[in-house]
């Protein structure tokens, strides 16, 4: 959100609650959301005559960022009878930045969330390009994320 929505924001919670300060955030985040998707399906139609399939590692992500969200999903592990709930951020990106039509990435990782949640603001309104690199497989693997230097325009 640019910064003068945040200071609006602020002056919103002082003003008529913390709650409808974050009501608000909330619908604006709603709104971003819809706009991307609708963004993401005019792409799809408009490629679907047949895109190119894109030939990258599947241990490696490179992406912008359009909007995020926390979600909550059930999972049932192996050994345990009962699910368990975990959280995923999921993060929306422009539609020709997948090799697949969901236009979004979801992150169980608890470290890729813990480096990616403080930069997402950033992503977003710079339209900079993050890359996201596994390093190893199953339990013993790593993540490495770097974030693209920005073109400044000329």
């Amino acid at each position: 959100m640019a910064l003068s929505i945040e200071f609006l924001l602020e002056q919103l919670a002082q003003s008529q609650g913390e709650t409808m300060a974050a009501n608000v955030r909330a619908d604006i985040a709603e709104a971003e959301r819809d706009q991307a998707l609708e963004e993401n399906e005019r792409l799809r139609d408009r490629a679907a005559v047949g895109r190119p399939a894109k030939h990258r590692s599947p241990a490696e992500w490179r992406f912008r960022v359009k909007s995020w969200q926390w979600l909550e999903y059930n999972i049932w592990p192996k050994a345990d009878p009962q699910p368990k709930l975990i959280r995923v951020l999921r993060v929306y990106v422009p539609l020709e930045d997948k090799d697949t039509d969901t236009p979004y990435w979801d992150w169980t990782s608890k470290r890729v969330q813990a480096t990616l949640e403080p930069i997402l603001p950033y992503l977003q309104e710079s339209g900079a390009y993050v890359t996201v690199g596994q390093l190893g497989e199953g339990l013993g693997s790593r993540y490495q994320v770097n974030v693209e230097a920005v073109k400044s325009p000329q």
